[in-house]
């Protein structure tokens, strides 16, 4: 649900009763990061006391995180440990893109809120004088995979250029029966595909300009094959 409301009445219903309620000027950056990760329908909020998480997995095969840290919103009132709820992730960036003509360099300010456990999450954009204010439906949060990453269990740590590992994933058939993502010690980073066409094979030196960060102890392999079989933000 929608409306369009005057400025003056941006705060008037903030309940001071809610689990959760924040304000943040990074909408657009918010919107963004969501998108990136959108390759299912259905993501779990976080709301904990260094800030928010959403956690998207598929089939507790891969798991992606966005984190919005606390410093990133200019109020941000929690009660109790945390809040953790599940949300349909293209209702929620539609939400978010509404007032998305904006021509402020970080869009719109956000509000946003959680009163009570399966409470409606509540999104209020404000920018010039109008006003958006939507309630999107909670569903009740599942058991997630814990991953551990912690320092000393990291065989292999790479941090490259986002771009070039969108690229190389978009080379990839999606028909690819498997795709193997390769981390070795001497050489880089490779991403390797075989389909019905053919195969595909990217390669990443280590000490290409490309690569930002790279560290490997022992070479690794690993063949994601269900994260590409579904629809992805890419």
């Amino acid at each position: 649900m929608s409306s369009m409301e005057t400025s003056s009445s941006f705060n008037a219903d903030y309940n001071n009763s809610a689990l959760f309620r924040g304000d943040t000027d990074f909408t657009r950056a918010i919107h963004s990061m969501i998108k990136a990760v959108m390759f299912r329908d259905t993501g779990t909020v976080f709301f904990t006391e260094n800030g928010m998480k959403i956690t998207v997995e598929d089939y507790q095969y891969v798991q992606a995180n966005v984190f919005v840290q606390r410093a990133m919103f200019n109020d941000y009132v929690l009660v109790g440990s945390g809040v953790d709820f599940r949300i349909k992730l293209p209702m929620f960036c539609e939400c978010l893109n509404f007032l998305g003509s904006s021509t402020s360099g970080n869009g719109p300010r956000l509000e946003l809120s959680y009163m009570r456990d399966g409470a409606p999450l509540r999104l209020i954009l404000e920018e010039c004088g109008v006003v958006t204010d939507c309630r999107i439906k909670t569903l009740r949060p599942e058991d997630y995979v814990e991953f551990d990453f912690s320092a000393d269990k990291i065989t292999c740590k790479v941090i490259m250029k986002p771009d070039f590992l969108r690229d190389a994933f978009l080379d990839v058939d999606s028909s690819s029966e498997y795709l193997e993502l390769k981390i070795d010690a001497g050489k880089g980073f490779t991403i390797a595909a075989t389909g019905p066409t053919g195969d595909v094979k990217t390669e990443f030196p280590r000490n290409s300009d490309v690569i930002e960060i790279f560290s490997c102890s022992e070479s690794q392999h690993r063949n994601p094959l269900s994260f590409f079989n579904t629809p992805s933000g890419f």
